[in-house]
């Protein structure tokens, strides 16, 4: 018995953490505030590392620079170049923080579909409930699908993404988020991880069909109808 015990310890000394995400130089400052508790600064190092992990794995690259967290009681959350912006209130929000971990690896891409649908793809992987809830956007739209702008427009046109908190665009981040959910879940990871190096320049050819052509596939995706051969 009391060997099973000391087994059991040893067990949980050694597997209790294989959560605990590859280490990575993660600076935090948080001296615009009263700072961060042990468990909140734990919480934090952990979040931004698992979503380090999570964006690597799907774009194939060994991250190695020094990620810069700074928290504010207050304000927005936002990012760029290995830097992250976040409120105090956010440190335990894993699926905000692979958001913005995304930007700030990431950086600008040469169209807000691309970058922001990326991110909010990142963010439903972190969380199976965030990326549940975002599929049940299609219990929002079924009611009026015109409410839905075209995959192409979306790429073309980055204002639509710009004006924070307007309807617009809530659907235009939900949409670009769910077309790459459709592309991972149709395609596999490789394609995804191809598509992401050559750039939305290269969507039509990364994946064989026109941008028109797997809009109208992601649509049927979307609302559960079936997806023929001339889908793919």
């Amino acid at each position: 018995m009391m060997r099973s015990i000391v087994f059991l310890f040893l067990t949980l000394i050694i597997f209790g953490c294989s959560d605990t995400p590859k280490s990575y130089h993660i600076n935090i400052d948080a001296s615009y505030i009263d700072g961060l508790s042990f468990w909140e600064e734990r919480a934090l190092r952990k979040n931004v590392g698992h979503a380090i992990n999570l964006i690597s794995s799907y774009i194939d690259i060994s991250y190695s620079d020094t990620m810069q967290v700074f928290i504010f009681e207050g304000g927005g959350n936002e990012a760029c170049s290995n830097r992250i912006y976040l409120t105090k209130a956010n440190v335990r929000n894993e699926s905000l923080i692979a958001h913005e971990t995304t930007h700030a690896i990431v950086g600008m891409k040469s169209a807000c579909f691309e970058m922001e649908g990326f991110a909010t793809f990142m963010e439903a992987k972190s969380d199976p409930e965030v990326e549940k809830s975002m599929k049940g956007f299609v219990d929002f739209v079924k009611g009026d699908k015109s409410v839905l702008f075209s995959i192409q427009f979306l790429m073309q046109n980055d204002s639509t993404f710009v004006k924070h908190k307007s309807m617009n665009s809530h659907i235009a981040y939900a949409q670009s988020g769910l077309f790459y959910l459709y592309l991972e879940e149709q395609y596999g990871r490789e394609k995804m991880r191809e598509f992401y190096h050559s750039g939305i320049v290269g969507l039509e050819s990364v994946y064989g069909l026109t941008v028109d052509s797997l809009d109208a596939a992601w649509r049927k995706w979307l609302f559960g109808e079936t997806l023929t051969d001339s889908d793919y």
